[in-house]
């Protein structure tokens, strides 16, 4: 056991050693750079501790022989590339385009708000003048623009769908039961930041 023992720290030191010296080999161009260190032997005298029948201790020495390999993956702190800085995906760009607050043409009042939620999700809240407001709206984006489902003023549920059209958010009612707002019912809103 004692024999397995040295040997497995001699190992450890080993690898700590190689891979020290092996991270000066980084690649300063690249940010990910793989670093194989070539197999080593190193042979070293370690005192092997053994008991007697007679309780004695007796030291021997004994030739331990540590074959390494190993292929160690360093990050590497280097110059970024444009890309890297300026990659945005679409979802990203869609997200930020929905959020804001718009004003209403009727009174020029901030009458749309759109936020993100922790959990990704949109919080819709908006009024229509003169008619109702609706401040729970839950929506997410989808390929059509961003779903929303609110209360009405009936307490019943009520659908959505809000698209962009250049600095305009245009919501379209798409499944209402309540009898002042219809299915197609569309309203318009300037952006207003």
């Amino acid at each position: 056991m004692g024999k397995r023992v040295e040997v497995l720290i001699l190992t450890i030191v080993v690898w700590v050693m190689t891979t020290a010296c092996g991270m000066n080999k980084a690649d300063e161009h690249t940010n990910t750079t793989a670093i194989e260190i070539q197999t080593e032997e190193i042979t070293t005298q370690l005192p092997i501790v053994k008991q007697s029948t007679s309780s004695e201790v007796v030291s021997t020495e004994q030739n331990v022989t540590v074959t390494e390999h190993m292929t160690e993956e360093v990050t590497t702190q280097g110059a970024q590339s444009e890309e890297q800085v300026t990659d945005v995906t679409s979802t990203e760009q869609a997200t930020d385009q929905y959020i804001g607050t718009y004003n209403d043409y009727d009174n020029n009042e901030p009458s749309l708000t759109i936020s993100l939620n922790t959990d990704g999700s949109y919080h819709v809240q908006m009024e229509i003048f003169r008619l109702t407001s609706l401040d729970d709206g839950v929506g997410s984006l989808t390929d059509r623009g961003l779903e929303f489902v609110a209360t009405d003023a009936a307490g019943n549920p009520i659908k959505g769908l809000i698209t962009l059209e250049g600095n305009e958010a245009v919501v379209t009612f798409t499944d209402s039961t309540w009898e002042l707002i219809t299915n197609g019912d569309s309203y318009r809103y300037v952006r207003a930041n």
